[in-house]
C-alpha cells in the first residue's frame, strides 16, 4: 500500500509529498451537504454523487446542477436554507453562472462552520492563463480551491490562493467492472470525446499512428470522430455500455490531454483499471504516486516506438498470461473510488476547520 503523508506545506498547500497517497479521513456522515455537480444524461456521475451523500447525515443531502438554463444561486440558497450546510461541494469546470457575489450570497444561508470546496476534474490551461481567470475570480469566495494535478497548487498558492489543492479523479468500482464482454470490440482501444475547443494534437497524433500501424485492431469509442477521415471512430458509449467494452479487448489505451502535469491523468484510468482490462499508460510525472508499476498492474509507454513495444506484446501473447496483471489493475483502479476520494475529502475540509 502506498503510504498518505502530507506535503511539507500542509496545509498551505493541500497535497500530497511525491510519490505519496494525500491524507485520508474515513467520512464520519456527519456533514449536510450541497452538492453542485453537472447535469448530463449521458454521465450521471452517479459514483460520485453516492460517495458525496455517504458523507452527509440523514437527510442532509441535496443534489443541484450548476450547468442549468436558469440562475442556480436562488435554488442553492433555498436547498441551504433547508439543510444548514457544512460542505458545498461545487464540480465547476468553466464559466458558468455561479459567480462570486452568488456564492458570497449562498454562504449567508449556510451552517457558519461550512466549507465550500470548488473542484475542477480536469486540466487544460496554466494557472495564469485568461482560460484560468473563471477559476481565480471564485477562489477567493472558496475555502478549497482543487485541482487534478499536484503542480500547480503551488503555483496558485503562490499567487495568494487559499486553500489551492489536488484531488483526483475517483472511479464508479460497482459501474466499471469486469463484465460480460461486448461483441465486435476491436482487440485495442481508446474511449476518448474530441471537443473542438481544445487542443487535441499530441494524443491524437497517437491514435493516429495507431489507426494506421493496426488497422482493423484499433477503435474509438465518442463523441466528434467522423471529422477525421481515416480515424477509427466508434460510437459515444454511455457508461453503463463502457465496462462491457472495455471487457472484450486485449488493451485499452490511456492518453491524457497532456502528460507534463505531476499526479494528472484522465478519470479514463481508473474507469479502465476497474474493468480488468491491461491498460497501456503513457508516462507522467509521478505516475508512481498513484500506484502504477509498469508490467504489475499496467504497461506504461513513453513515445511511439515504446507504445509499439507493448502494443505488440499485448497483440502476441495469450490472454490468460494476463490475469496476474488484470487483477492488479483491477485493486489499483478500485484504490481511487470515488469513496476513497470522499475520504481526501474529509481530510482537506477537517485541516481547513482546525485551521480558521
Amino acid at each position: 500500500m502506498i503510504p498518505r503523508v502530507p506535503c511539507d506545506d500542509w496545509p498551505r498547500v493541500l497535497c500530497p509529498a511525491p510519490g505519496k497517497l494525500p491524507l485520508a479521513t474515513p467520512p464520519r456522515g456527519d456533514e449536510r451537504v450541497i452538492n453542485i455537480g453537472m447535469a448530463c444524461a449521458t454521465d450521471t456521475q452517479i459514483g460520485q454523487k453516492l460517495a458525496l451523500a455517504g458523507m452527509a447525515a440523514p437527510g442532509g443531502f441535496r443534489d443541484l446542477a450548476w450547468n442549468t438554463p436558469f440562475d442556480p444561486i436562488p435554488h442553492i440558497c433555498a436547498a441551504a436554507d433547508e439543510i444548514r450546510p457544512t460542505l458545498v461541494w461545487m464540480q465547476l469546470q468553466g464559466p458558468s453562472l455561479i459567480h462570486s457575489e452568488g456564492l458570497a450570497e449562498i454562504r449567508n444561508h449556510c451552517d457558519p462552520s461550512v466549507v465550500v470546496v470548488n473542484w475542477d476534474g480536469d486540466q487544460h490551461f496554466e494557472p495564469h492563463e485568461a482560460g484560468r481567470a473563471w477559476f481565480r475570480e471564485l477562489s477567493g469566495k472558496c475555502d478549497a480551491n482543487l485541482v487534478a494535478n499536484t503542480r500547480h497548487p503551488y503555483q496558485y498558492a503562490a499567487m495568494g490562493m487559499r486553500g489551492a489543492g489536488f484531488l483526483g479523479p475517483g472511479s464508479d468500482h460497482l459501474l466499471w467492472r469486469p463484465t460480460e464482454p461486448t461483441p465486435g470490440t476491436p482487440a485495442i482501444i481508446a474511449l476518448a470525446n474530441h471537443w473542438p475547443t481544445l487542443n487535441y494534437d499530441r494524443r491524437n497524433s497517437f491514435f493516429g499512428l495507431v489507426a494506421k500501424e493496426y488497422p482493423g485492431d484499433f477503435g474509438i469509442y465518442g463523441r466528434n470522430w467522423e471529422q477525421y477521415p481515416g480515424m477509427p471512430g466508434r460510437p459515444y458509449l454511455h457508461n453503463e455500455e463502457e465496462a462491457g467494452v472495455y471487457s472484450a479487448a486485449r488493451a485499452a489505451l490511456s492518453i491524457s490531454i497532456r502528460n507534463d502535469l505531476e499526479r494528472y491523468t484522465s478519470n479514463r484510468l481508473p474507469y479502465a483499471l476497474c474493468t480488468g482490462t491491461v491498460v497501456l499508460v503513457e508516462r507522467f510525472p509521478d505516475c508512481e504516486g498513484w500506484g502504477l508499476v509498469d508490467g504489475v498492474n499496467c504497461l506504461i509507454w513513453d513515445g511511439w516506438n515504446e507504445l509499439k513495444v507493448q502494443l505488440d506484446r499485448v497483440l502476441h501473447t495469450r490472454p490468460e498470461d494476463w490475469v496476474e496483471m488484470r487483477a492488479a489493475g483491477r485493486e489499483l483502479g478500485c484504490l481511487h473510488s470515488w469513496d476513497a476520494r470522499m475520504a481526501e475529502l474529509q481530510a482537506i475540509v477537517d485541516t481547513i476547520r482546525s485551521s480558521r
